[in-house]
């Protein structure tokens, strides 16, 4: 059963995520008309200069082969930062279409995206507020499961509609996560018999 998704775990590592929350400085949320929080979305150059070799040494590769694709380029990061009482009611976003006079129609040339996450997912005591996150699921609206936040992981995924994702509510904590797109020469289209089955059969949960 072959998975849309490519994961990667420990693909940062703890002194690599703990340096970017750092270097980021994020001290103070974003606040909307009515006092919501709302996430931020960053540049750091710095951090992106340093993961890029990491992306083209053990990344791409793989990607190539697994998704039977010639990569053109990785596109600029966007470091997205999810505080304490963010709702999570943000409108999903799908990574290379809109949603146009009643279809998807691709409006970019995101034909992957992948997610990095920095914080570790906990709802249980003790929490640590300091690295740790309550909240904060990658949300895959289609397939009806999310992943949980896992320092240092990397989610590698198609960028079709079929994947349109949301980050889930922060309740305690917060999450620091890094967003990029990658282009191919020939843009790749999803095919769902490619990738046959669901998340469970995806990831062994048995149902």
């Amino acid at each position: 059963m072959k998975n849309p998704f490519l994961v990667f775990e420990e693909f940062l590592s703890p002194l690599q995520c703990e340096e970017i929350i750092i270097g980021n400085n994020n001290t103070f949320p974003n606040y909307d008309k009515d006092n919501k929080v709302q996430p931020l979305f960053f540049g750091n150059k710095l951090a992106e200069s340093r993961i890029i070799p990491q992306l083209d040494a053990d990344v791409v590769p793989l990607m190539e082969s697994y998704y039977n694709v010639d990569i053109k380029g990785i596109k600029q990061f966007v470091f997205e930062w999810y505080s304490t009482g963010y709702d999570g009611k943000n409108p999903p976003r799908c990574e290379n279409s809109s949603y146009i006079n009643g279809k998807w129609q691709r409006v970019n040339t995101a034909d992957f995206a992948g997610v990095i996450f920095l914080n570790d997912y906990n709802d249980k005591s003790p929490f640590d507020d300091e690295f740790e996150v309550m909240g904060g699921q990658l949300e895959f609206i289609n397939h009806r499961f999310s992943f949980n936040p896992q320092r240092g992981t990397l989610i590698i995924f198609p960028g079709a509609p079929n994947f349109i994702n949301n980050t889930a509510a922060v309740r305690a904590g917060e999450l620091t996560q890094i967003r990029f797109h990658i282009a191919t020469h020939d843009p790749f289209v999803y095919n769902m018999n490619d990738f046959k089955g669901d998340y469970a059969k995806w990831f062994n949960k048995g149902a």
